[in-house]
């Protein structure tokens, strides 16, 4: 069934503008989908770094600044709280806006943003997409396995949000990060 939920992922992020890749802040590096910057292409990807209470400043701010060296655009959230929700929603939208100047170029009218909530299992994307809705839309649980089919979810006046269940690699070739998913 992964290859199956790989399949779909891939054929909806088609319709994406924008890729929300939700990690672990605590296990940032072993919570990289390794296929996902191939799926995604071209499209603008925003690196949410979740669970950003669990981690210190100092650790924070370390891995901010790696990720910032590499060009990545990070946002540092906490789903429970909702701390630095509002930023990603303003970095979505910014990061996106070329999508509607070209759409007006063409003498079509603007519509939302739509962006893809990705990540493993468990680290956090139904209770971040129910921060951005100000209100309870996704089962959210201490759990993986929680979320079992992607939809479309309306964040808001000017944000769409695909919902997608955790999707692991078929094998982890970093022993490393598997050892670090399976603590």
């Amino acid at each position: 069934h992964i290859a199956k939920a790989e399949r779909l992922l891939k054929e909806r992020l088609k319709a994406v503008d924008v890729i929300l890749e939700l990690r672990d802040a605590r296990i940032a590096f072993a919570t990289e989908h390794p296929d996902l910057k191939s799926w995604v292409g071209n499209k603008p990807r925003i690196l949410v770094l979740n669970r950003v209470d669990m981690i210190s400043k100092h650790e924070l701010r370390e891995l901010e600044g790696w990720f910032a060296s590499r060009g990545e655009v990070v946002v540092a959230t906490n789903g429970q709280s909702g701390q630095g929700v509002p930023k990603l929603v303003r970095r979505a939208i910014s990061v996106s806006a070329e999508v509607n100047e070209r759409r007006a170029a063409k003498g079509l009218l603007p519509r939302e943003v739509r962006a893809a909530v990705i990540g493993f299992p468990n680290v956090g994307k139904s209770a971040i997409i129910n921060r951005l809705m100000k209100r309870k839309a996704c089962e959210s649980a201490n759990i993986p396995g929680v979320t079992r089919q992607l939809r479309w979810i309306k964040a808001g006046d000017e944000l769409y949000v695909l919902d997608a269940p955790g999707v692991l690699p078929s094998s982890l070739e970093d022993q490393v990060a598997a050892q670090n998913l399976a603590i």
